[in-house]
């Protein structure tokens, strides 16, 4: 049995605070402005009684009017204001209103107004019909309060409206969260309690940038979208490079981070091993990228391409890091996007894919070579899907950026480039001939031998007639044809720039004259 007492619940009052600081404020500020009257008048000095009308009720009227025009200020501004951050809200996240609220500029300004009003009102009750000298002081203080307040009315809405542009509260929120990160590391306090907390905080932020971009996209506002993208990369990145001096059960998900939605689909397997390999945020931020990769593919493709070079970047800033845990992750929602452009059979977006995904490999050459290899496989691997869902052309493209990366691995001396060699050679797929009719594998096959004839182009460019042999060893087979058809490609193919706008522009068949001239070499070895 449970004997202990139950906790009593704290109740939280969130305008107490508030409350007690302007209350205690304005009359702090009223206090020492009295005290200075009080002092000046003892010793007989009056350096700003001279500036006012010595006719105590005129100055008193005049004050109570000037107090009631700060009033009148002051309810204009909150009207617009909320009017202003209702819109921004509607349009990006309804925690937009906690993020004005959260910024310290708007506070202070807001307090400043109620801050005057009390001030003059107590000023104001409390002159008395002896002399203005006695008060010199507090009535001064009180005009240079409310001429503050309504010089700063037009220099506050220029700032409310540059700080809900985008790029500024996503700045802001940015800093935010590098704030909290900052502060997890410096902080002594190790306690579970303290890093749910503060984990927490981290966490919606993040959803609050998502939200943004997922409102933007719906919206149809891409350059919103794109800077909510790189927004996440900056928090990424940056938390890449400290995330080994975080303390020790981070990485843990429980709590209320456990309810997220993007982590509460994952079965306990996959929580453990998100535990394990100490990739809470990264989960976070790629399950992000997913789900804006699916609704942008549908209206936006350009924000598919800055997903893209994004994951592209943090996988360049995790292996400068030696962050192999986010470097998986990356590969893992790299080939998630390549089946979904398979499974919606759009094959612009695994074209653009494959592209980001080669120059990543091309990294992991200087970084760990035996990754390149896993990156080969995903290649052919997707290729091989595609052809089997019959979308068109994404084969011959992963033949050509494997030949590339061949070439890459040639040029830094990869110690495994034998072995990228001979995935490369197994990309193209045994086809039956139709000689009635040209099927679409054909087409693929020509494409696949045709970056691979490429690649034997480069090795004899740079004498290393074995390793063209070894790809002449492999195409040696096939009907002579199709060898006359390739060569013929080749030769006649002289424009380099493809003749329809495509991201990479660049015609797959076309070679330098220096590489077909190579290539004479290695088609007379068929004659042969």
């Amino acid at each position: 049995m449970n004997t202990e007492k139950p906790r009593q619940q704290k109740i939280n009052v969130p305008w107490l605070k508030p409350f007690a600081l302007l209350f205690a404020t304005s009359f702090g500020i009223y206090g020492i402005a009295r005290g200075i009257d009080i002092l000046l008048y003892s010793m007989g000095l009056n350096p700003f009684g001279n500036f006012y009308n010595r006719e105590i009720d005129v100055l008193s009227n005049t004050l109570g009017g000037l107090g009631e025009v700060v009033t009148g200020v002051l309810a204009i501004e909150i009207t617009a204001l909320a009017i202003i951050v209702q819109l921004a809200a509607n349009k990006y996240s309804s925690d937009i209103f906690e993020l004005f609220f959260d910024n310290r500029i708007n506070v202070v300004i807001l307090f400043t107004y109620v801050i005057t009003a009390i001030v003059t009102v107590l000023v104001v009750n409390t002159l008395d019909s002896s002399e203005s000298a006695k008060f010199a002081f507090s009535i001064s203080l009180t005009l240079l309060l409310i001429i503050f307040s309504l010089v700063i009315v037009i220099p506050h809405f220029n700032y409310v409206f540059q700080f809900l542009r985008p790029d500024n509260f996503l700045l802001y929120v940015e800093n935010e969260v590098r704030t909290v990160l900052d502060r997890i590391v410096r902080s002594r306090r190790k306690g579970k309690k303290y890093i749910e907390s503060e984990k927490l905080l981290v966490n919606e932020k993040i959803n609050f940038i998502g939200d943004v971009a997922i409102n933007s996209i719906i919206a149809g506002d891409r350059a919103s979208t794109l800077l909510c993208i790189n927004s996440l990369k900056n928090v990424l990145s940056y938390y890449i490079k400290i995330k080994e001096k975080l303390p020790e059960g981070w990485d843990s998900i429980s709590g209320s981070v456990l309810l997220d939605p993007d982590f509460s689909s994952f079965a306990p397997y996959v929580l453990n091993k998100i535990e394990a390999k100490k990739i809470f945020l990264e989960t976070k931020v790629f399950k992000l990228y997913e789900l804006l990769f699916d609704q942008g593919r549908k209206s936006m493709r350009d924000v598919v391409s800055g997903i893209l070079l994004n994951v592209e970047l943090i996988s360049c800033e995790a292996m400068k890091n030696n962050d192999s845990g986010t470097l998986h992750m990356a590969f893992q929602y790299m080939n998630t996007f390549l089946r979904i452009g398979i499974r919606e059979k759009d094959p612009r977006i695994v074209f653009t894919t494959l592209e980001h995904y080669r120059l990543i490999g091309e990294e992991t050459l200087n970084y760990n070579s035996k990754l390149t290899e896993d990156l080969s496989f995903y290649f052919k691997y997707y290729g091989h899907e595609s052809t089997k869902n019959n979308v068109l052309f994404i084969l011959e493209t992963a033949a050509y950026d494997l030949c590339l990366l061949n070439e890459k691995a040639y040029e830094v001396k990869a110690p495994n480039r034998d072995r990228l060699l001979e995935i490369f050679l197994t990309l193209d797929q045994p086809i039956e001939d139709n000689k009635s009719q040209e099927s679409k594998e054909e087409m693929s096959l020509v494409g696949v031998r045709v970056a691979q004839i490429r690649l034997a182009g480069f090795y004899l460019l740079n004498n290393e007639v074995e390793l063209a042999r070894k790809i002449f060893d492999d195409l040696k087979d096939e009907p002579i044809e199709r060898i006359h058809k390739i060569r013929n490609i080749i030769s006649n193919t002289q424009n380099e720039e493809f003749w329809e706008i495509t991201p990479r522009g660049i015609n797959f068949y076309y070679m330098p004259p220096d590489r077909r001239d190579a290539l004479t070499t290695f088609f007379s070895w068929f004659d042969e």
